[in-house]
C-alpha cells in the first residue's frame, strides 16, 4: 500500500510540476504582451503583490533560461546583464 501512495505522489508532482511550468510560461506570454500584474494577480485570483513576488523579474529571466537550457538554446536576448547575479553561459 505504501508503495501505490508514493507512486501516486511521485506522479502527481510530476504532473504538478509541469503544470506549474505551464503557468509560468503563460505569465511570461502574457508579460510580453503588456498584461499587468495586478490583471495577472487576478486571473489567478491572488494579489497584485502575490503576482509580483511569485513572477518577479528575476524569477522571470530564471525561467526563460531554464526554458533555453532544456532546449539547448541561449540567444543572446536571454542574457540581460543587467540582472544582478545572473551569468549568462
Amino acid at each position: 500500500m505504501a508503495s501505490l501512495s508514493l507512486h501516486t505522489i511521485r506522479t502527481l508532482g510530476q504532473d504538478f510540476k509541469k503544470l506549474e511550468a505551464r503557468l509560468d510560461g503563460a505569465v511570461a506570454a502574457a508579460r510580453a504582451d503588456g498584461i499587468s500584474g495586478q490583471n495577472i494577480g487576478r486571473a489567478f485570483v491572488i494579489s497584485r503583490q502575490g503576482a509580483q513576488k511569485r513572477w518577479d523579474a528575476f524569477s522571470l529571466h530564471l525561467y526563460i533560461r531554464k526554458a533555453a537550457e532544456r532546449t539547448h538554446a541561449f540567444p543572446s536576448m536571454f542574457c540581460p546583464e543587467a540582472l544582478p547575479g545572473t551569468t549568462c553561459p
